[in-house]
């Protein structure tokens, strides 16, 4: 017959580390299970994508025990046989005496039933007519339930944009810093706070990376630069607890691009007021789309909005009426 052995998965920052949590949830030691390692496990870079090891611990099934001796039955011996024994003779029946017939029961004669007499009937009292009374009063009518007037829902405060914090700038220089480091790079990392680039979501902080051979770090239009920019945000924010808007720029790339930019949006600005036209530019991410927006905003005869959903967001330049 199969027994059902225990088993048991455990996780832990390494394999020594699972193995011990498994043990001491089985309540056993380390020679009575079976150990199979399922991960070793991952430390992850900087903190992020780290796994833990996993192990499962089964529980060794203990040795059969020997098999009982065989056991010898006993000898058959013979019971002795019983002596007859001889019954007594009954004694002789004994004999009743004969009982005398009782007289039969002289039968009485029954009296006649007692004459009854006729019972009176008692006469109906006489009904007297109702007293004329008052009509019945109406019911109640029922109250009306009371009706509260709606409440007006309450409207949660907007927080104040976050305060400029030296230690987010000095933080977001140092994960750039590091991750350059781990890519293979050789370079210098400085950050500041960019005022200019300001939103709704508090102050924007400027990280400057320069070195040599940094093409590669800039890819086509920026996306390697995007990509590092984004993975410094999710890195910083899961040290700090809070989203911070982080700009990473790679020997003036971004600098360069703005200019750009903004020579682009007075050219096409001055479009619209000639022609009384919209014009909408190509998709950009919200770093360009905010250039835009900022560099027109004062502008007395056109407007700027954004349009379209994820990476086919653009801007578009309208004519004021």
């Amino acid at each position: 017959m199969s027994v059902t052995r225990r088993s048991v998965e455990a996780r832990g920052k390494n394999v020594e580390d699972a193995v011990q949590k498994g043990l001491a949830q089985l309540g056993v030691r380390r020679d009575q299970v079976d150990i199979f390692v399922i991960t070793e496990g991952s430390r992850g870079i900087l903190g992020i994508g780290a796994e833990d090891a996993r192990v499962r611990l089964t529980v060794l099934a203990p040795p059969e025990p020997p098999p009982p001796p065989p056991v010898q039955a006993p000898p058959v011996v013979e019971a002795p046989r019983p002596t007859p024994v001889e019954r007594p003779t009954p004694p002789p029946p004994v004999q009743r005496p004969v009982e005398t017939p009782r007289p039969a029961p002289v039968e009485r004669p029954t009296p006649p039933p007692p004459v009854q007499q006729p019972v009176e009937t008692p006469r109906p009292a006489p009904v007297q007519p109702p007293a004329a009374s008052a009509p019945p009063a109406p019911p109640p009518a029922p109250a009306e339930p009371a009706v509260e007037a709606p409440s007006a829902p309450a409207v949660a405060p907007v927080p104040p944009p976050a305060a400029p914090s030296p230690a987010i700038e000095k933080l977001a220089a140092d994960t750039v810093r590091e991750i350059m480091v781990h890519m293979g790079y050789r370079v210098s990392v400085t950050s500041r706070q960019s005022p200019a680039e300001e939103g709704d979501d508090g102050p924007a902080y400027l990280v400057d990376v320069r070195g040599a051979d940094m093409n590669a770090l800039t890819g086509r239009r920026g996306e390697a630069l995007d990509a590092l920019q984004y993975l410094t945000r999710l890195i910083i924010q899961h040290k700090t607890g809070q989203w911070a808007s982080i700009v990473v720029d790679v020997e003036g790339f971004r600098e360069k691009r703005a200019q750009t930019l903004r020579q682009m949006a007075e050219q096409m600005a001055e479009r619209v007021k000639r022609d009384g036209r919209s014009i909408a530019l190509e998709p950009m991410p919200p770093y360009e789309r905010r250039i835009i927006h900022l560099t027109l905003r004062n502008h007395p005869a056109v407007m700027t909005v954004s349009v379209g959903e994820g990476d086919a967001r653009k801007v578009t330049i309208r004519p004021k009426k």
